[in-house]
């Protein structure tokens, strides 16, 4: 559990504090299945106390590697994430995270973040053209000789075919 000591922050409005931190939250590491975070995130930033809510504002640096969607082909891959969050006392009528006696806990934010800002489809280019549906074949390294034309029967949608033409 990343905890950040808030006890000098809380006392005064319009504290700051700077944050530097590089740890891994717990849930991190199973969060995607194929995904494997290289090193801890980095968290920079400040919190600032504005009436009791603290507001924090910064960047989640990661690093991680996947394979390709389409080829298979492993990828590493950063992502930099602008951060401005708010914290407020154990309090269930405002949006935001909670903090109570004297800590803020970063894990459920770092997560929140990443889990939004990670990419859907991870590809090793955009141009990527895959593998070869019959032989496994890597198209970006070779092209293969095997006859790529799909059997219109095949398809559930072929009844479809001629529905616009009547």
């Amino acid at each position: 559990m990343i905890r950040i000591d808030i006890a000098g922050l809380v006392k005064v409005d319009g504290a700051s504090l700077d944050i530097d931190v590089q740890e891994m939250p717990e849930e991190l590491e199973n969060l995607y299945a194929g995904v494997v975070f290289k090193e801890a995130p980095v968290i920079k930033g400040t919190l600032v106390n504005i009436g009791g809510v603290l507001k924090l504002t910064g960047s989640i640096c990661v690093s991680y590697s996947c394979s390709c969607d389409r080829c298979l082909q492993h990828i590493d891959s950063f992502m930099s994430i602008d951060v401005d969050e708010e914290y407020v006392k154990n309090s269930g009528e405002h949006e935001g995270y909670e903090y109570g006696d004297n800590f803020i806990t970063l894990d459920e934010m770092i997560i929140d973040n990443i889990g939004v800002s990670m990419p859907m489809i991870h590809l090793c280019d955009a141009m990527c053209k895959g593998l070869c549906p019959v032989c496994g074949s890597n198209l970006n390294e070779h092209k293969c000789n095997c006859s790529h034309k799909q059997n219109e029967n095949a398809s559930a949608f072929s009844v479809l075919k001629d529905f616009f033409s009547k």
